[in-house]
């Protein structure tokens, strides 16, 4: 059975308002918009449910964690001005966003949970 490509998202009537006269680009899922000083990234993701894609972020939080200490280890005592330090620091940073990104949809599912 084919699937029909995704439809582009919806936004609600102040963000219409404001994409028909801010700069917009959507490209493979993420949409960027910039309004005033503010700009806004959005991912479009198929999923079954906020629980599953907790589940496959949790997965991706995991592997970077793992990746993350190995790099640590190979590395040794990284000094604040060490380059390797800047890249761990970076994948840290990555690993905070996608731990985010778990809480919020485990939230979600929780809340849609039946009692």
């Amino acid at each position: 059975m084919a699937s029909s490509p995704p439809s582009a998202p919806r936004l609600s009537h102040s963000l219409a308002a404001a994409a028909a006269t801010s700069p917009c680009s959507f490209r493979g899922g993420v949409r960027a918009e910039q309004v005033g000083a503010s700009l806004y990234l959005n991912t479009e993701v198929i999923a079954e449910t906020p629980l599953s894609l907790a589940a496959e972020k949790a997965a991706q939080l995991h592997a970077l964690l793992v990746a993350s200490l190995e790099y640590g280890a190979g590395c040794g005592d990284l000094g604040g001005d060490a380059p390797e330090a800047g890249i761990q620091s970076r994948l840290l940073s990555v690993a905070t966003t996608l731990a985010g990104e778990v809480l919020a949809l485990s939230e979600l599912a929780a809340r849609d949970a039946p009692p």
